[in-house]
């Protein structure tokens, strides 16, 4: 079984990205998601950017589709996680 992808949009000098990096470590590693930290202006950042939504970093996708962005809280990664099939 192949895991799923968590992508984790992150920029420079952000505040919410620092925080949030601890909480998506922690849940991809209860869960079994392979985790890809990106830049937030890189080509494959800009384009999920673009077709999710995210105003503002840090955001998380699962499969390329937008969990949440802004801070990040665990509780409601946690839940959001929970509702998308394996």
């Amino acid at each position: 079984m192949s895991e799923r992808q968590l992508v984790y949009l992150t920029s420079p000098d952000c505040a919410f990205c620092t925080d949030g990096r601890a909480i998506v470590q922690r849940l991809a590693g209860e869960m079994a998601l392979e985790v890809a930290e990106l830049a937030w202006d890189s080509p494959r950042g800009k384009a999920l950017v673009r077709r999710g939504s995210a105003f503002f970093p840090p955001a998380v996708y699962l499969d390329d589709r937008l969990l949440c962005y802004g801070r990040v809280s665990e509780r409601k990664l946690r839940k959001q996680l929970a509702k998308v099939p394996a």
